[in-house]
Order: structure tokens, then sequence, then C-alpha cells
């Protein structure tokens, strides 16, 4: 009986919903018209399912229906664009990659195969330090304080170039069928077996030869080929703005003890002996009154000692004083 009665429930849910057979409908109608109470059931059934089933309207039905497949065209179609877009760019970007590939092709073969001795060597020494090499032809370099060079690991064919920012102190293995040359920003040095000094710091408006042993031919300017030649213990300062040279003789010991870790100077001004001490000790000096700069000294500072034992050497044989804060130092008279 119960199954008999969900059964007819059953019959009675699809027959409201719209989705019962024929055979389910005459059925219904059949066990309807077999007692009053099967009908009084049915009729109270159907107020039921009228009074709480949710009632779309096909008119609603059709909008919704018209509005999600439009969007989904929109969708397709933007997709499209973008695909078509994206295959346009990818096909653009490999018609402009093909020259920058055998462009890089041809600068990889050249510099790891074909060109290998244009490989450059390149060699620095720090701040407060001496540094020296020796070249592959045996010629000996010392770098100063804060000065790099950058040479071919194989020379060329015609010159030995090194290029130079900084002060270095050359000792050159002599050979005539191949000169050596120090290039700097502003001149050339060409020598063929010699010991000389070159101090060409980017941040002075001066290139300053000095000459030991041999001879050195200065070339002032690489298109006219403007050069002078000095002695030794004679030394050519170039004033890259002037664009003038003068020369003059000097203690070479002098100017080239660096080499051997000291700083010497004699009757020199103090504008000079802290303009040495900024760069050997990467500091910055102030003074606190511009006439201090033209105070005059004699003596030995050694790279291996740090800039207070430069300034107390300072303050024991001046009437100044001086105060560090930090990386710099400020220079004042003693009240």
């Amino acid at each position: 009986m119960e199954n008999k009665t969900d059964h007819l429930d059953i019959i009675l849910s699809k027959v409201l919903s719209g989705n019962a057979s024929e055979e389910e409908i005459k059925m219904l109608e059949d066990w309807k018209e077999s007692s009053d109470k099967n009908l009084k059931l049915f009729q109270r059934s159907l107020k039921l399912w009228q009074a709480n089933h949710f009632f779309i309207a096909q008119d609603r039905i059709d909008s919704d229906f018209n509005a999600i497949n439009a969007r989904i065209i929109r969708t397709l179609s933007i997709h499209n664009k973008r695909r078509d877009f994206l295959i346009s760019v990818y096909k653009a970007a490999a018609i402009l990659l093909i020259p920058v590939l055998i462009t890089f092709s041809w600068y990889y073969i050249n510099s790891n195969g074909l060109n290998k001795s244009m490989q450059y060597t390149e060699i620095s020494a720090p701040k407060g330090q001496i540094s020296k090499c020796v070249l592959a032809d045996g010629s000996e370099v010392w770098l100063n304080s804060g000065t790099s060079i950058k040479y071919n690991n194989q020379f060329n064919k015609k010159y030995r170039d090194i290029y130079l920012d900084g002060e270095a102190y050359f000792k050159v293995k002599r050979n005539h069928s191949k000169p050596f040359r120090v290039q700097t920003n502003t001149i050339q040095v060409q020598v063929h077996g010699t010991s000389f000094n070159v101090a060409a710091y980017q941040n002075l408006n001066t290139v300053e030869t000095i000459l030991e042993k041999g001879s050195v031919e200065i070339i002032l300017n690489r298109k006219t080929k403007q050069t002078i030649f000095i002695k030794p213990g004679e030394r050519a300062v170039y004033d890259i703005q002037k664009q003038v040279v003068n020369i003059d003789k000097v203690d070479v010991q002098l100017h080239t003890a660096w080499r051997k870790g000291k700083f010497l100077f004699k009757d020199a001004d103090l504008f000079r002996i802290f303009k040495e001490l900024e760069r050997i000790y990467d500091i910055s000096i102030q003074l606190e009154d511009p006439s201090i700069g033209s105070i005059r000294m004699r003596g030995m500072f050694e790279y291996n000692h740090n800039i207070v034992d430069a300034l107390c050497k300072i303050e024991k044989t001046t009437n100044l004083k001086y105060q560090i804060q930090g990386r710099v130092v400020r220079i004042s008279y003693k009240k």
C-alpha cells in the first residue's frame, strides 16, 4: 500500500510538472475517478504545487538565454582577436629576431672563437694600496692607489697597448719591432724600452709623464700627430684645457717613491698634499679657511699607515687641528 502511494505521488508530481507520459497521465485520471477521496487529494496537491512552484516565464527564459549567448559570442570574439594579434606579434618578432640572432652569432663567434686575441685583462689597485703586475712580454707595471690598467692578453701584431686610468710606473722590455704604448684619454706615450711614470687621473686637468731611463715619445694629438720627446730626469705636464705642455727638470725618485708605498714631498703646499691624501685613503678633506691650503711642508707619509698617522704629523708641525666625521676630515686653525 505504501509502495502504491509512493508510486502515485511520483506520477502526480510528474503530471503537475509536465513530465509525465501518456500512460502515466491515464493512470492518474483512473485513480482520480475511482473515489471522491482520491479526487480531493489530487485537488489539494494541485493547490500546493501552484502555491509553491517558482514560475519562470518563457520570455524571461528566452531573454536570459539570448544574453548568455551574446556574452559567449563576445568572449570568443575577443579571444580570437587576441589570438590573431599574438600571432601577428610573434610573426613580427620572429622577423626582427633573425638579424639579431645573426649579429649575436657573429659577435659570439668573434669573441669566443676567431677573435680570442682581442680579449682584455684589467688590473686595479685598491685604495690605500700599491699593486704590481708582470705583462706577457716581461714588462713590469706598478699601479698607484685607485689606478687601473687594461690590455690585450696577446697584444696586437704591431703594438703593445696599455690603457691607463690613474698613475702607473712602467719598466718596459725592449722590443723595437713592437713599440710599447700607454693610452690615456688625451695623450699617448710610446716607448721601446725604458722606465717612466705616467699620471692620468680622469678627475684632473693634467696628464703628467716623468722619464727615468731611456726615451719616450709623447703624442699630444692623435689626429695631427703632434709629438714631443723628453729626456731622463724630465717631466712633461700636459694641460688638457689649454692644450699646452710644460717640460721641467724634477727629482724622479721624489715623484716615483709611491711605488714603494711612500708619499714624499719637498716644499709642497697643503692643497697638493691633501689632494693626494684624499686619493690614497678615499676621503674628503674640507678646509675651514682656504688660506690653510697655501701652507708649505716637506716630509713623508707611508701608504701602510692610516690617515690618522698623516694628520697627526701635519698637526705636530703646523698650527692646525683636524676632526674626523666618517669619511670627512675637517681642518681648522688651532685657537
